[in-house]
């Protein structure tokens, strides 16, 4: 991250600032919990709040300056601030944001790599936490694959903070000076005391103790204010709440508070400092031991690292011999202190790229290589970029400090356009003998499909099948089943990629079950408007209720329900199962967004309703919460029984006013994004075909028992997107997923005709 030199002033007869190597050494304690846990270190799952560490370091010792300045009486030089800033943050920010434009081009492909020119875009301006929170990006667990620059939300925070905290600060220096100056003019007019006849006045401290306090006391009402906003926002939309700078400010502003009180701090008994900064640094190590990535964060749980950071930092004022020091003071740590910034922004590209170019979860060996060569870039960074530019012979002016920023944008957005188009022919590294090949040619809907793809790698070994079908029955010539026997031949076969695509690789993000859905549940909605499709006054009606996994078979329902003369009734809302369950999915408990709540209007609206049929779709294999409030984690027999009784439950509710309920089985989660195993330069079929995990076919089984030995029935889906035991992304030209498990809309509709005759909806 990226605060500034660890120095503060405490006391006033110190000419020169004293150096805080405690702090130094409490940067190093925050990077290393959030590199280790990137890297996939399960005992610090909570590792991510180092983040906040960072947040009440930056307060701090940016305020910390700010007052130094005002205690001068010379007001606040925000161009001096600006400059200082652009120096520190710029150079690596910049070098990181062009490096992982350049890599997500030589190993995502140009699909992915114009995402991430994207996205860098939006990281220069220092905005990325806005885009994050818009799209609702979860940082915990998404669909798709994380984005390598989502790192600089954090940093984006601290900039807007930078921006917006020293004009504050300025103004109120400037009012407390026009106060003074009205207070002395009424004075010498009470006294009859002419202007002319007075000295010239000397400089008086527009800071003093007192307004110091004032200011304080107007920090901590902001504070508490961010504070409030975070756990409503935290509670109502979680994912958005991560990124959003109006949570994080508290976190900033408690760091604030601190240097503001600075002088009654420093009153604390020195043996009390150092037994409350011992007790800080326990605090932080165990929430990040503690805390795990289902919490709703930040939310109050915040509060536990952001007020263990404050002991820490107001544990040292005094300086104790015997505080947190003993550790945080050592050289290594200030070694790693001093490096944190560089190593924050490098790590997350580094392991993140990896892990897609491999496609698959990185083992820690692999993780721990990648760690090692993002701290052989930090090593350079720091020595050849960061230091020589902030305080090094390379150390800019203020003039040309200041035009860092519009030239780091205009570059950074002049790279990502570029790199578009040259993902698109540049030689690429195709892994398998350190072979290079000639990037796919781009894909266009509608062009002629090509036999062969140019320049592919060698053929590699064909993927053997994991589950024998020979008691199944053969599919029947022109059915899905069909289709999909044929396409996971060719995966197995190392086919190439066919093209065109349908949908195109650069549509497939927007090809998405919410275009089908538009009314579903938000996250904070328990009760919305009737969705519907098909004639309003048919006599044959039918509804489907679940989470996302519902909203995907929308598009194939209304296809049904227009051809065959239905309406349609949806219910659905993402991360809400119309099973009886509260689950706990994509890393935050789903109980803050009001889950069982939406489930029982949406059963009640059924009921009221009476449709002939009723579908029920979730995906059931995630960790929940059981009926007695404990956690039931994914897998096993506990989370298969558990399951099947939140189904059968809502079976047994609807059976008494639908005239047939329908379970859907649970669709595949695929190993890799499609965009990456299908764009990625030298990629074929078999890249994408992915084996039907055991925990899909256990939620199956219990699907199927919670509705059929209830009076429901239950259809298995999988037998349309899988066969042989593996699940193929591509069938018949068509791509299956836009993400890792939800159908495109593409395919969804082209199901149409089976769903209905499996249904005997015709």
């Amino acid at each position: 991250m990226s605060e500034p030199e660890t120095r503060v002033k405490v006391r006033r007869r110190s000419a020169k600032p004293e150096f805080r190597p405690d702090i130094q050494g409490l940067r190093a304690v925050a990077v290393l919990l959030v590199v280790a846990t990137h890297a996939g270190v399960s005992t610090l799952g909570g590792g991510f709040v180092g983040v906040d560490v960072f947040f009440v370091i930056s307060g701090f010792l940016i305020t910390g300056l700010l007052v130094k300045e005002g205690k001068r009486g010379q007001g606040i030089s925000l161009g001096n601030f600006y400059a200082r800033r652009a120096r520190r943050i710029l150079p690596a920010a910049t070098l990181v944001l062009a490096a992982t434009v350049v890599l997500a081009v030589l190993f995502l492909g140009y699909v992915r790599a114009g995402e991430v020119g994207s996205e860098a875009v939006w990281a220069a301006f220092f905005a990325i936490n806005w885009k994050f929170s818009r799209d609702g990006t979860d940082y915990f667990a998404s669909n798709l694959p994380p984005s390598p620059l989502q790192q600089y939300w954090s940093l984006a925070v601290e900039e807007q903070f930078y921006l917006v905290w020293p004009l504050l600060f300025s103004v109120a220096l400037i009012a407390f000076a026009a106060r003074a100056r009205r207070h002395r003019r009424q004075q010498r007019r009470q006294q009859g005391i002419s202007r002319r006849s007075l000295k010239k006045p000397t400089r008086r401290r527009v800071l003093t103790a007192n307004r110091q306090l004032f200011l304080a006391g107007v920090i901590a009402l902001l504070a508490l204010a961010s504070f409030a906003y975070s756990v409503a926002y935290t509670a109502s939309a979680p994912n958005a709440a991560y990124f959003s700078a109006l949570t994080r400010i508290w976190e900033l502003a408690v760091g604030s508070l601190l240097a503001l009180l600075l002088p009654q701090l420093a009153k604390v008994p020195v043996a009390l400092q150092a037994v409350l900064s011992w007790v800080g640094l326990a605090g932080i190590v165990a929430t990040a031991v503690l805390l795990g990535d289902t919490a709703a964060f930040p939310g109050a749980v915040a509060l536990w690292p952001v007020l263990a950071t404050a002991l820490v930092i107001a544990g040292g004022i005094g300086k104790p011999a015997n505080g947190a020091v003993l550790l945080l003071g050592r050289k290594p740590m200030r070694w790693v202190g001093d490096r944190s910034y560089s190593l924050y922004l490098w790590h997350w590209p580094v392991l993140v790229i990896g892990a897609a170019y491999q496609g698959r979860d990185l083992t820690p060996l692999e993780s721990a290589v990648l760690v090692l060569v993002a701290f052989l870039l930090t090593m350079a960074t720091y020595t050849y970029v960061e230091y020589p530019i902030h305080k090094g012979k390379l150390k800019a002016t203020r003039q040309s400090s200041l035009a860092l920023w519009p030239v780091s944008v205009t570059f950074v957005a002049l790279l990502g356009l570029v790199a578009v188009d040259a993902a698109r022919s540049v030689p690429v590294f195709t892994g398998p003998g350190f072979e290079f090949a000639a990037a796919p040619a781009p894909i266009e809907t509608g062009a002629a499909p090509l036999p062969t793809r140019g320049n592919t790698p060698p053929p590699r070994e064909p993927v053997e099948p994991t589950e024998s079908t020979e008691n199944s029955p053969p599919p029947l010539p022109g059915t899905i089943e069909e289709a999909v026997l044929q396409a996971v031949s060719a995966a197995r076969e190392r086919a190439p990629v066919p093209d065109p695509l349908s949908p195109a690789l650069d549509q497939l993000r927007e090809d998405t079950w919410e275009r089908a859905a538009p009314c579903a549940a938000e996250a904070q909605d328990i009760v919305t408007e009737l969705c519907t499709y098909g004639p309003t006054d048919s006599d044959r009606t039918m509804a489907i209720i679940g989470d996302s996994h519902a909203g995907m078979w929308v598009q194939t329902l209304s296809e049904v329900a227009e051809r065959y003369d239905w309406t349609l009734y949806y219910f659905v809302k993402g991360g809400c199962s119309s099973a009886d369950i509260v689950p706990v999915g994509a890393g935050r408990d789903s109980r803050q967004t009001g889950c069982l709540e939406w489930r029982d209007w949406a059963i009640g609206e059924i009921a009221d309703l009476a449709p002939d049929v009723v579908i029920l779709a979730n995906r059931g294999d995630k960790a929940m919460v059981g009926p007695d409030g404990a956690q039931v984690p994914s897998g096993g027999a506990d989370h298969e029984r558990v399951w099947a009784d939140a189904v059968a439950s809502s079976v047994r509710e609807l059976s008494d006013d639908v005239g047939r309920v329908i379970v859907f089985g649970e669709t595949p989660v695929m190993d890799r994004d499609p965009v990456l195993c299908l764009g990625a330069p030298g990629a074929d079929l078999g890249d994408c075909l992915t084996p039907l995990a055991d925990s899909i076919r256990q939620t199956n089984d219990a699907d199927e028992r919670g509705a059929v030995d209830n009076g429901g029935e239950y259809v298995d889906v999988n037998r349309w997107l899988c066969a042989d035991g593996q699940c193929p992304t591509v069938i018949n030209d068509i791509v299956v997923y836009t993400d890792g498990q939800h159908l495109t809309l593409t395919f969804a509709a082209a199901l149409a005709g089976t769903v209905a005759a499996q249904l005997q909806l015709t």
